[in-house]
Order: C-alpha cells, then sequence, then structure tokens
C-alpha cells in the first residue's frame, strides 16, 4: 500500500494511483476511502469506467449485510 501513496505523492494527476488505491481500501473494508480515491481518479480522468464502476461497488458493499436482515429477518 506504500507504493501507492509515494506514487500518488509523486504524481499526484494520476487517475490509475488513486483508482489504486481506492482497490486497496475498498479490500481493507474502508469504503468510505475508497469511493473518496475513486472520485479523485474521476476527477483526474472524467469517465473513467472502472472508478465508475468500482465506486457503485463501494457505495453498496456496505449495505448487503443490511440486505440480507430486510430480506430474511
Amino acid at each position: 500500500m506504500m507504493l501507492q501513496w509515494l506514487n500518488i505523492e509523486l504524481n499526484p494527476k494520476h487517475a490509475e494511483a488513486h483508482f489504486n488505491r481506492g482497490l486497496l481500501h475498498k479490500d481493507a473494508g474502508k469504503h468510505h476511502r475508497a469511493i473518496s480515491d475513486y472520485n479523485k481518479a474521476l476527477e483526474i480522468k472524467p469517465g473513467y469506467g472502472r472508478a465508475v464502476a468500482n465506486r457503485g461497488y463501494a457505495y453498496v458493499l456496505p449495505l448487503i449485510p443490511l440486505l440480507f436482515v430486510l430480506l430474511l429477518g
């Protein structure tokens, strides 16, 4: 993960670095931080499809346990 931070420090306009750090945050369960990184990637590179898709996933993923409770509850 340190390499992503270093990459962003060296080149803050690198959309893929923000996207990759977002993936690391998502995998760590830090969805709000992942969303922030995906938003930054989209700010730098509008229409970046992978960032759009993963941002949507990061919004929905924390809701899945709640959906199970509501549906099976």
